[in-house]
């Protein structure tokens, strides 16, 4: 089960890497997270349990848990990222597979 640390570590590590030029992951990292993009509930008013800072075009993602599932909110937008704890993050080796069955 993924945490709201995995899936921020994971996204700014993927950030991270295509700045960098090492890495062309970060479009299929931002469409697998599209999928999980519902029409849900308001952010709580707790403290997020992470932030993905450069999330949203730089809006950031804020990251709470809720028993299985992770939500993460996006500041100024309707609705959110309902992600299963239970998915499995994209990887870089996933992206490569998908390109070569693509070819």
């Amino acid at each position: 089960m993924i945490t709201a640390h995995d899936l921020s570590l994971a996204y700014v590590q993927a950030v991270s890497a295509y700045w960098r030029g090492e890495s062309d992951l970060l479009p299929t990292f931002d469409a697998w997270l599209a999928q999980f993009w519902v029409d849900g509930p308001a952010e709580p008013t707790t403290l997020p349990r992470e932030l993905s800072p450069h999330g949203a075009a730089g809006r950031g993602i804020h990251w709470h848990e809720c028993g299985s599932l992770l939500y993460g909110y996006v500041p100024g937008m309707r609705g959110c990222l309902r992600v299963p704890r239970a998915a499995l993050l994209p990887r870089e080796a996933d992206r490569r597979k998908l390109s070569s069955i693509a070819a």
